[in-house]
């Protein structure tokens, strides 16, 4: 049963996230044949990402009330429904701005129920003992989904240079996942009996809202990355598409890596935050490096991408996947799996849209003369911030760990004499 949980929850993130990089990777295809100015797009993707964080909330509450698999089946299935009709009226080229925003506001609500539910489906298959190493490798799935997309995208825009196609062919993908996964899904939930958590009981957890201001400002840094770093390399350093796209893979599968390592290493150590404070850390001259050295040199900048890949893009994947199911385990004796990943990936969703929303105020706002300066203190502040963020769940833990070795010293020291 665990490997039909992990392949079927595993295909839903990662053809999820296949769908809408379909979107992303083809703007340049949407911004012509539309005729979408970039601003419209950044309201699009700042549409979605607002109504994705809020979904996360709520879907996450749900997921502990209701049955999981139904209600990601559901939402998945009403998503497939709005993205179909983005396509057909695309299609016909009647489909307006405020259109666009709207249906796309409804996209990222529906697909925001995945997360949670398949986080909390695996998390209650998985115990904390393995967490890490199965989750840490099963959170690699929307890395995978992002690169498979990047991959499809980049092919059929070179031979057709249509984004309708592009997007008819995630979309076809995306429904026959859920399909099978409605068919076939099978897994432990709902076979315990512990009551549900209040949402505001939620937040007075320990550590919740730490990690929830953590999880904001690396997934504001991720999508910086995702956003900014793509249309740097293509207007202030004139870098051609192959070597972009090249860069942007290596940030992929530097996820990939970043994420099952980390996932391990974290199994073997007290607490998962010194994981994580190590991962920011050694983020911020990397960072650095990024603004100053991207572009001198083809290797370096391969290194760079692939580095801050792993930082980065594999400590959000653990922190929103495993992270957020120990918590419910080591902290409380509610049911809040569902609840507590839907707060962290609701944080996560207002960084993103707090990104998005500075990526306009850069291109058009008061920032305009100092663009590329300010885009990588951000970064740097932002790094700076997830750090402060965390940094009292990592005393806390060193803390506990300390007492915890010295009574136990302390109760081998007593019990000596008296085997003797």
């Amino acid at each position: 049963m665990g490997a039909n949980v992990f392949i079927l929850t595993f295909l839903c993130v990662a053809s999820r996230h296949l769908l809408i990089s379909a979107w992303f990777n083809c703007a340049g295809e949407v911004h012509k044949q539309l005729k979408l100015s970039s601003e419209n797009l950044g309201i699009i993707d700042m549409a979605f990402l607002i109504t994705y964080a809020t979904g996360n909330f709520i879907f996450g509450i749900l997921g502990d009330k209701y049955h999981q698999k139904n209600i990601l089946c559901i939402c998945s299935s009403l998503s497939c429904a709005v993205y179909s009709t983005i396509i057909l009226l695309s299609y016909f080229q009647s489909l307006s701005f405020p259109g666009f925003a709207i249906l796309f506001a409804m996209l990222g609500l529906f697909q925001s129920a995945i997360w949670p539910t398949t986080v909390a489906i695996m998390s209650q298959e998985y115990p904390h003992e393995v967490r890490g190493k199965i989750i840490g490798i099963w959170s690699i799935n929307s890395a995978v989904g992002d690169i498979c997309g990047y991959f499809i995208s980049a092919m059929l825009i070179e031979l057709f240079s249509s984004w309708v196609l592009i997007s008819l062919i995630g979309l076809i993908q995306f429904s026959l996942v859920i399909f099978f996964t409605f068919m076939m899904l099978k897994s432990h939930e709902n076979i315990e009996t512990k009551p549900q958590i209040k949402v505001l009981d939620a937040l007075k957890l320990p550590t919740v809202i730490n990690y929830c201001a953590c999880y904001g400002c690396m997934k504001l840094l991720h999508m910086a990355i995702l956003i900014w770093i793509p249309y740097y390399m293509e207007v202030k350093l004139r870098i051609n598409i192959e070597y972009e796209g090249v860069l942007m893979i290596l940030y992929s599968v530097g996820g990939v890596v970043g994420s099952i390592i980390s996932g391990i290493l974290s199994d073997k150590v007290s607490d998962r935050s010194f994981i994580l404070m190590v991962m920011l850390l050694i983020s911020f001259p990397i960072i650095t490096l990024l603004g100053l050295e991207l572009g001198a040199s083809i290797y370096f900048s391969f290194a760079i991408s692939f580095i801050i890949g792993m930082m980065i893009g594999g400590g959000s994947n653990l922190l929103s996947a495993v992270v957020a199911a120990d918590m419910c385990d080591l902290e409380t004796h509610f049911e809040a799996k569902s609840t507590l990943t839907g707060l962290v990936d609701a944080c996560g969703g207002i960084g993103a849209s707090l990104g998005q929303f500075l990526v306009i105020f850069i291109q058009i706002g008061l920032l305009q003369e100092y663009s590329w300066s300010a885009v990588f203190g951000v970064m740097l502040a932002n790094n700076a911030l997830g750090m402060l963020a965390l940094l009292p769940v990592v005393y806390k833990a060193y803390k506990k760990r300390f007492y915890r070795e010295f009574y136990k010293d302390e109760k081998s020291d007593k019990t000596t004499p008296e085997s003797k």
